[in-house]
């Protein structure tokens, strides 16, 4: 028979951690509806910052930490709905309830010849498995679950996993299954990219990807038109990510920093900018609402972000190369306005506060100072070092 701990039979009264920003994820859908801003300029950008990073560090350092093995930093933080929640096999973590402490370390690992990383690994889709009937898990594990069981007999490709970032060598290669990585509270890194024009000295137009209106999470939210996570195969370099999402995404190919235009068979036709040189980051902390979906609603996500900056030929329209988004541009009012009606997915909105900031494009002392904010607060997380090579 299987030996778990359940913390909250542990602590008969666990309440939510009090929430930072007016607290989407706190409140019933239909209050939740009533409450979400619509356009208005009263909203500023400093709100902006505020609403989607909303999760301050002494909240976050008062969340269950994850451990694994015998590293010293945490790799994740657990909100209490989940950590309370959660069934813990005895035999794969150790938990400290004093101190609010989830440890992974399975004891299989006391025999010889096994793989940390192979056992850490398996041990997580063993968690996975042991809570697929917990409801506050949503939907996510469900169905990753059942595309892995396919996976296994050969009738489809493998399920998403996420990678657990370290600096440690050893640990190079833990991972787990996507959908609870916001569970786990793990962190995230990954690649924007900023596309826009110039009208004289003047940011003109900015290109933005329009999320289809089937997407789970942010259906018909706005996005960069070239994003995405960092994987192990990038080899901690998001300029391999950036090239792998430029032709994926919009059909783009690279030469140094120069962006040409992909021709049938791969070929290199005409250049239509040139990626510059500077590559800035941001970092937060955000708890998901319900506008992430029913997977990810309550979700944590700390995130580093490695933001792109590419000045188009004015007379390039780039195009979409997946059928569930569109590309379009907008006016830099416009993009401020959608900002202030939150019709960002919450991480490329942040990207795009930035950019502005970057570009001398917001006026106000105080949303400065916001924006600013995201450049340097990091997650209290380890993160591994990255480096960035054309």
């Amino acid at each position: 028979m299987t030996s778990t701990t359940n913390i909250v039979q542990r602590l008969p009264l666990c309440t939510e951690l009090p929430p930072q920003i007016p607290p989407p994820m706190a409140l019933g859908r239909e209050e939740r509806e009533r409450s979400s801003p619509n356009v208005s300029h009263q909203i500023t950008l400093e709100r902006i910052v505020s609403y989607w990073n909303n999760i301050g560090l002494v909240e976050l350092a008062s969340m269950w930490k994850l451990f694994i093995l015998d590293h010293v930093h945490a790799v994740g933080y657990i909100p209490d709905r989940f950590a309370t929640a959660a069934k813990w096999d005895r035999r794969l973590f150790q938990i400290d309830v004093k101190s609010r402490v989830v440890r992974l370390n399975p004891q299989s690992l006391q025999q010889q010849d096994q793989d940390p990383v192979l056992v850490c690994n398996r041990a997580i889709v063993t968690f996975c498995e042991q809570n697929r009937d917990i409801s506050r898990f949503g939907v996510g594990i469900e169905a990753w679950l059942q595309e892995n069981e396919r996976f296994v007999r050969g009738t489809c490709k493998a399920p998403d996993y996420h990678p657990i970032l370290t600096r440690r060598p050893d640990l190079e290669g833990l991972r787990l299954p996507s959908p609870i990585r916001g569970i786990l509270g793990i962190a995230t890194a990954g690649i924007h990219l900023n596309v826009y024009t110039m009208k004289g000295n003047d940011v003109d137009k900015v290109w933005v990807s329009r999320r289809g209106p089937n997407k789970a999470a942010y259906p018909g939210c706005y996005d960069q038109i070239v994003a995405g996570g960092m994987e192990p195969d990038d080899r901690r370099n998001p300029w391999l990510r950036l090239c792998h999402e430029l032709i994926e995404e919009a059909g783009y190919i690279t030469s140094g920093r120069h962006v040409y235009r992909q021709q049938h068979g791969g070929a290199k036709g005409r250049c239509v900018g040139e990626i510059e040189a500077r590559v800035s980051t941001i970092y937060f902390r955000t708890q998901k609402d319900w506008t992430a979906g029913a997977a990810e609603d309550g979700h944590v996500e700390p995130g580093l972000r490695f933001c792109f900056d590419l000045c188009l030929e004015p007379e390039e329209h780039p195009e979409a190369n997946e059928a569930d988004m569109e590309f379009s541009v907008l006016s830099v009012d416009d993009v401020k306005r959608s900002l202030q009606s939150f019709r960002w997915k919450p991480n490329s909105g942040l990207v795009t506060l930035n950019f502005l900031l970057r570009k001398g494009l917001v006026e106000s002392a105080a949303d400065r100072r916001a924006i600013s904010s995201l450049a340097h607060e990091g997650l209290a997380l380890e993160l591994p070092e990255f480096f960035s090579e054309y």
